[in-house]
């Protein structure tokens, strides 16, 4: 690492944020399917910070976890426990009365 200052740090980490943000070259990812499967609830659990979910960043972490979700395929039990995700009402199994489970999505 390098012997920056604060200032210099910031800055330079300022520039490179901006940097990153106008490259549009996409970063193509491979991993397993349940590795993305765990992703996605991963994605999910980061979305229920109180903290993060006013910030812009939550839209993007959203859209990464549905384009990975869609990217898993239609099998109904998969996508039943993934919208489960985004259910706060499922976040504690605890809970004596749970919500019924979301209907299952109608394919053509």
């Amino acid at each position: 690492m390098s012997n920056f200052d604060e200032a210099e740090s910031e800055d330079a980490a300022i520039a490179a944020m901006q940097h990153l943000a106008q490259d549009r070259q996409p970063v193509v990812l491979q991993m397993s399917k349940i590795a993305t499967f765990q992703l996605v609830g991963a994605l999910q659990l980061v979305l229920r910070h109180p903290g993060i979910q006013a910030m812009e960043i939550a839209r993007n972490l959203e859209a990464m976890a549905r384009t990975l979700e869609n990217a898993l395929g239609t099998d109904p039990v998969l996508r039943q426990i993934m919208q489960m995700g985004w259910n706060p009402s499922w976040d504690q199994r605890a809970n004596p009365n749970p919500p019924p489970l979301p209907k299952k999505e109608v394919t053509s």
